[in-house]
């Protein structure tokens, strides 16, 4: 168990100034904590969250790490701890590296001792418990409904015997972990009504005609009255105009980002500050954007970058959203968004294919980061499986093992025809938006989406004709690895140190066993998308076999000794297949125990990472079938596509079901109708 030591320090405290390194018998406050921190034998790391610069030299004189700033919203007088551990894991998860547990040790307490640290990360781990709090006795006339009891089995409970303690008349006595310094709210799932303020902000991306009647259901059924949102261009905002719902502010990305950017110079100052207050690398967004970067250089790209920042938080000053509700994050303009959302503590609810059919992912973590599942799947470990899910987990993967089936989206994309009727009215429909706003990013003109065709269809036949693929060899030992499509969000924002796929091909066959060759197969998706010099540099690549887009994926995992991937769902399909599979980028299915890391060590370690995925590794069909089961619970009915592409995306009955998935995961209670 991977423990990260927290210690959270502030330079603002108003009760004693500075108080977190003040001399306290010859040494910083802080210091104390720190010294018993690194003492501890169950802790992995010791990490100081803070704003301040004094604080954060004083702590890494002593030995702490300090990888990252908490942002200055989160360092206020009236900000509540939870947003803070979240912005430190989110940090330390996006380096790379992610606890089991977090170990919360407060500077204000210098006289905490290894062993008690030890001693509660040991009742962790020996009772089972979600959590442990180190305690000490108040005199009798404390308020009881305040004042908890030690019952027989070590666990906590009120005096009065009550669930929970009771709550500040106030509203200004209290804070949420995601409304520090607004009105309070009850938390998701909690079963309590919600209040009829809450306001949606959100960010369109593609889905304008799908989204638009989600949110006239959240206001029909859920009493949802204000709404807002960033759409990419004016053909956008006008199909929402004609719309029942007023968006205000609803900002146009071509008009009030695009065009006041393009001869600015950018304020170095303000991104640097920015980059520091919300904790997130302003290059790693950058290199997130698969649309804005051609044609614009260094200065230029700052400029843009600046400009969403500004417009976003003026955005959000105007409207002072709720919470937020998009798809996942997929590009620059959306990582602003959630750095945003996150560093002014706005849940920022997303919804996107839980890799299982007819069923939506709804969360509220970093990019990717399903925290209902990893919640659930906790919860399924400590109490074990019931008869309902252990059976529908089952017959979820016995039927995925008899009759695996491809992507609705993958279907659709891996069909090369010179044109058919769908193509025809697709491309009539994108000469008709295209007219209306040119510069949205989102759109190709109808001449470059022919040549783009063109180009894709001679690049296919090239590489059939001048025979680049090889066929798979009977009995020939090997790791397979499914070559990713790209641009996209999967790699961009979650896997961004691994964008060159063949230099990442040929590190991998540096790492593999000696004997075992590594099988490279297309994606079915790039057909004629990439210049032919690609497939070249993997035919000459040592070790490698390269295989077409055609062939049998399943059977290829089958008879793989094991399954490598950055993100791709070819790795999901491997568990299930009860294979290994090392992975590289973070993606949902890292949360189950059977994948191997390799995203997490150096380069040179990845042989060892191969080896034991391949000599060592012991299929636990229990624990593939809890994680089933947690991702089961935690989703939804639905699907979400591109309505321009999957117009099945928009039945009535789909609609609903997204709207009742945001719902669900906001912790909104439908209201009573009339």
């Amino acid at each position: 168990m991977r423990v990260l030591a927290l210690i959270p320090a502030r330079g603002g405290s108003k009760g004693v100034p500075r108080k977190n390194v003040r001399a306290l018998g010859g040494k910083p406050l802080i210091g104390y904590t720190i010294a018993a921190a690194r003492a501890a034998g169950g802790i992995d790391r010791v990490v100081v969250s803070t704003e301040d610069d004094e604080i954060a030299a004083v702590a890494r004189s002593l030995g702490a790490e300090v990888p990252f700033t908490r942002p200055a919203a989160l360092a206020q007088d009236d900000t509540a701890m939870l947003p803070v551990i979240v912005h430190a894991l989110e940090s330390v998860a996006a380096a790379g590296w992610t606890p089991d547990t977090v170990c919360l040790l407060q500077p204000t307490f210098p006289f905490r001792r290894p062993q008690d640290i030890d001693a509660c990360i040991d009742a962790l781990q020996s009772k089972h418990a979600d959590c442990v709090i180190s305690v000490h006795r108040v005199p009798h006339q404390f308020n009881p409904h305040w004042v908890y009891v030690e019952k027989p089995d070590g666990s906590l409970q009120l005096a009065t015997g009550e669930n929970e303690p009771i709550r500040p008349r106030s509203p200004a006595a209290t804070s949420t972990p995601w409304t520090t310094g607004r009105r309070p709210r009850p938390s998701s799932h909690d079963g309590e009504p919600m209040p009829r303020a809450e306001r949606v902000y959100t960010f369109f991306s593609v889905h304008e005609r799908l989204f638009q009647p989600v949110h006239r259901l959240l206001r029909e059924r859920y009493g949802v009255q204000a709404f807002a949102g960033t759409v990419w261009g004016q053909d956008q905002a006008s199909f929402l105009a004609e719309g029942d719902i007023d968006y205000h502010p609803l900002v146009i990305f071509t008009k009030d980002v695009l065009g006041p950017s393009e001869d600015a110079v950018p304020d170095i100052d303000f991104l640097r500050e920015r980059e520091a207050r919300y904790g997130v690398p302003i290059h790693r967004m950058i290199w997130s954007e698969r649309h804005l970067l051609e044609g614009r250089g260094y200065a230029q790209v700052l400029a843009l970058t600046e400009r969403i920042f500004r417009v976003v938080e003026d955005a959000f000053e105007r409207f002072e959203p709720t919470c937020l509700f998009s798809e996942d994050v997929g590009c620059l303009t959306s990582y602003v968004h959630y750095a945003v959302a996150r560093g002014r503590g706005i849940p920022f609810w997303r919804i996107g294919s839980a890799r299982m059919p007819g069923l939506l992912s709804v969360y509220s973590g970093g990019p990717q980061e399903w925290n209902l599942t990893k919640d659930k799947l906790r919860e399924i470990r400590q109490r074990g499986l019931t008869a309902k899910e252990r059976s529908e987990a089952e017959a979820f993967v016995k039927d995925f093992r008899e009759r695996p089936e491809r992507p609705a989206g993958m279907r659709t994309r891996a069909r090369l025809p010179v044109a058919d009727k769908e193509d025809v009215e697709r491309l009539a429909m994108l000469g008709k938006r295209y007219l209306t706003d040119p510069l949205n990013p989102t759109l190709a003109s109808p001449v470059q989406a022919l040549r783009q065709r063109a180009v894709r269809l001679a690049r296919n036949q090239a590489s059939q004709s001048l025979d680049y693929f090889d066929r798979p060899i009977a009995g020939e030992q090997y790791v397979l690895y499914p070559i990713h499509f790209q641009p996209e969000a999967s790699t961009l924002v979650q896997a961004p140190y691994y964008l060159d796929q063949a230099a990442l091909i040929e590190d991998i066959s540096k790492s593999l066993p000696v004997g075992y060759r590594l099988y490279v197969k297309e994606h079915v998706s790039n057909r004629g998308r990439r210049p032919l010099a690609f497939y070249k540099r993997l035919r000459d690549t040592f070790g490698v076999r390269l295989l077409g887009p055609d062939e049998d994926t399943w059977t290829l995992i089958r008879n793989a000794a094991a399954v490598t991937v950055i993100t791709g769902t070819v790795g999901w399909e491997g568990l299930l297949f009860g294979k290994p599979v090392v992975t590289f980028g973070d993606v949902f299915y890292n949360e189950c125990a059977l994948t191997h890391r390799a995203g997490l060590v150096a380069k040179d370690e990845w042989h060892a990472v191969f080896r034991k995925a391949i000599f060592e590794h012991e299929h636990d069909e229990e624990q593939l079938l809890e994680f089933v089961a947690a991702i089961r619970d935690s989703s939804r009915p639905g699907f979400l596509k591109n309505p321009n592409t999957f117009p099945a995306v928009m039945a009535t009955e789909n609609v609903e079901r997204i709207a009742d998935a945001l719902a669900w995961g906001a912790g909104w209670q439908a209201i009573a109708s009339s």
